[in-house]
């Protein structure tokens, strides 16, 4: 399954981006598109509310590659309560840093 992002980023993406622009100061002020050119590899778990009193177990494996021109692609594979979902996602930065 196949999903376009125009103008918006998955959470995760849009945390890395911050990441590598706020772990070092001294770069930040040189932040780019270029300086967060890379593939970067991610997981996650924790919950996620169903209804207002359960909660079902949730956990995401993905890498998201930035080509330093703008353009983000990626892969996650999240399982949720036991039912895997795997997304492919594409889309364009509208911002630099």
């Amino acid at each position: 399954m196949k999903h376009q992002l125009t103008g918006a980023l998955p959470l995760t993406a849009i945390a890395f981006a911050l990441f590598a622009a706020t772990t070092l100061p001294a770069r930040a002020a040189q932040c780019s598109l270029a300086s967060v050119a890379g593939s970067y590899g991610y997981t996650t778990s924790g919950f996620i509310a169903s209804s207002a009193a359960t909660f079902l177990p949730v956990a995401a494996v993905g890498r998201i590659t930035f080509d330093g021109h703008g353009n983000v692609s990626g892969s996650q594979t999240r399982v949720v309560a036991g039912s895997p979902l795997r997304r492919d996602v594409f889309g364009n930065l509208q911002r630099q840093c």
